[in-house]
């Protein structure tokens, strides 16, 4: 199997600052043919990068993680945790716990449970 720009950064990793590292590593997913089902080969902290950059991203685009996400919130959260934001860790598991249909709820549309999820927010606050 070929070398991917993954691999080619771990081989020269320990020469590069983690600012470096991290753009790198992160910057480049979209524009690199590595496939999501290949992340778990590569050590924790590159998944972790791979996945921030992905959730900033959403965030960046439409404000809304699980739109065209929703199988990679998992690792969203995980790298959350790993990284120290317990509390963003927890509400984006809780968000994604919300969403998740179940057999008493599979008719709800993603737009109904995002705008109930949004409602219960803004009344806490």
């Amino acid at each position: 199997m070929a070398a991917n720009y993954i691999d080619e950064i771990l081989l020269r990793i320990k020469s590069m600052s983690a600012d470096e590292a991290i753009e790198a590593i992160g910057g480049n997913f979209y524009n690199k043919n590595v496939g999501w089902d290949e992340l778990p080969k590569y050590p924790q902290f590159v998944q972790d990068i791979i996945f921030l950059a992905d959730l900033d991203t959403a965030l960046a685009m439409n404000g809304d993680v699980l739109m065209n996400n929703l199988a990679r919130v998992p690792g969203m959260v995980a790298a959350l945790k790993n990284i120290g934001t317990v509390d963003d860790s927890a509400l984006l598991q809780k968000i994604y716990d919300a969403y998740i249909p179940t057999s008493e709820y599979d008719d709800i549309t993603y737009e109904e449970t995002r705008d109930s999820i949004w409602d219960g927010i803004i009344n806490k606050a």
